[in-house]
């Protein structure tokens, strides 16, 4: 798991704007299977309203997912 903060302020014709303060918590888990991994991603696990700048909203809650295969062979 993961949690992101951050505060900034833009530029916008020539005047400063805060752009509000924001958490996000995001989530991650992985499973190795042989040369397969499989994986699992939420992000912005509690669906969090915010924005990076103003007047345009970052996304909801995001699920990923998927699996990588290797052919890297480990030495045992």
């Amino acid at each position: 798991w993961g949690m992101a903060v951050s505060r900034c302020q833009s530029t916008i014709s020539n005047a400063r704007v805060d752009v509000p303060g924001y958490a996000l918590i995001n989530a991650e888990g992985r499973r190795e299977l042989g040369p397969l991994e499989l994986f699992v991603r939420v992000e912005n696990l509690l669906d969090h309203a915010y924005a990076t700048e103003p007047g345009f909203p970052m996304p909801g809650r995001a699920f990923l997912g998927g699996v990588r295969f290797s052919l890297k062979q480990e030495d045992k």
